[in-house]
């Protein structure tokens, strides 16, 4: 088998394992984030505070009337670093932060 051939099997095999979809997250999964407030709190520590959106009370209903109820929702953490503070609002939230937006 030529060199050329051999270089082009390995080419098309290996387009089989790069998929371009093997680590989504599905959008119910995430809790986006809108923003986020730093504070100073006791024992030296830090606290952060976010708001979140809630996608299914975003824009219209299908009656044309917008959904009832706040579209956001606030978690916070406290730590003694930004870090630690995160991982322990992220702890009480059953969705993974998402901040790309």
């Amino acid at each position: 088998m030529s060199l050329h051939k051999a270089l082009c099997m390995i080419l098309v095999i290996s387009l089989c394992f790069l998929t371009g979809c093997w680590d989504r997250t599905e959008l119910n999964d995430l809790a986006i984030e809108l923003g986020w407030g730093l504070d100073q709190a006791k024992n030296n520590k830090i606290e952060i505070s976010a708001q979140f959106i809630i996608p299914s009370k975003m824009g219209m209903g299908q009656s044309g009337r917008s959904n009832a109820g706040k579209a956001f929702f606030t978690e916070s953490g406290t730590g003694r670093d930004t870090h630690e503070a995160i991982q322990m609002m992220q702890t009480k939230m059953s969705r993974e932060i998402f901040r790309g937006h």
